[in-house]
């Protein structure tokens, strides 16, 4: 859990990031409204930080009461269990902002969900391979055949056509090699869509 999870950094962190507000919504900022979006997006406090820097320029100020009241309005509708789950299947990270009375059954449901990500992850990257091998075997035949072309050529003599037989092959076990992965992937497919839909049922929200 440790590689998903951030304490609430420091303000200055964010800093470096893009401007969260423009000069009419600093100007016309209401700070506890602002609090309650950031807040049900499971953003830490110190994100106010970089709403901070970008009003400076402005030469606005935050309410940190107001906003800070926002915030705790809005965690309490980010951590849910049914959301824990929700930011745990889209793979994002959370950054630790859940009070102690509604953090472990967020938690509870953010694994859940992030197992399903992690499986779903795996899956999209057997596809991909998939679809690279099937590349690769397509110009591998077509390698073979521009081969096979130049062995009935009238001008291939012996010497050439025994060389190009055997670049042939080569080719032709390239072909077996990627063929047999993408065996391996089928089933791993096969697997992992299996371990997805039990967990889908018994986690589905």
């Amino acid at each position: 859990m440790k590689n998903r999870l951030l304490p609430l950094l420091p303000a200055f962190l964010y800093l470096n990031g893009c401007a969260t507000m423009n000069e009419a919504e600093c100007l016309n900022a209401d700070w506890k409204i602002i609090g309650i979006e950031d807040g049900s997006e499971g953003r830490a406090p110190s994100y106010l930080g970089l709403h901070r820097s970008a009003c400076a320029t402005y030469n606005v100020t935050p309410d940190l009461e107001a906003y800070m009241q926002g915030h705790q309005i809005g965690v309490k509708h980010y951590c849910t269990p049914a959301n824990g789950y929700n930011v745990g299947e889209a793979g994002k990270t959370y950054n630790g902002v859940c009070p102690p009375q509604l953090e472990a059954n967020f938690l509870a449901n953010y694994e859940h969900g992030y197992e399903h990500y992690k499986w779903q992850r795996e899956l999209d990257n057997i596809d991909s391979s998939i679809q690279y091998n099937t590349g690769k075997i397509n110009d591998l035949k077509k390698e073979i055949s521009e081969l096979e072309n130049q062995i009935v050529s009238n001008g291939t003599t012996e010497a050439l056509r025994a060389s190009l037989l055997e670049k042939i092959k080569e080719r032709q076990n390239k072909i077996g090699y990627l063929e047999s992965e993408i065996s391996d992937y089928n089933r791993n497919k096969i697997i992992l869509n299996d371990r997805l839909q039990i967990h889908n049922q018994q986690f589905h929200y």
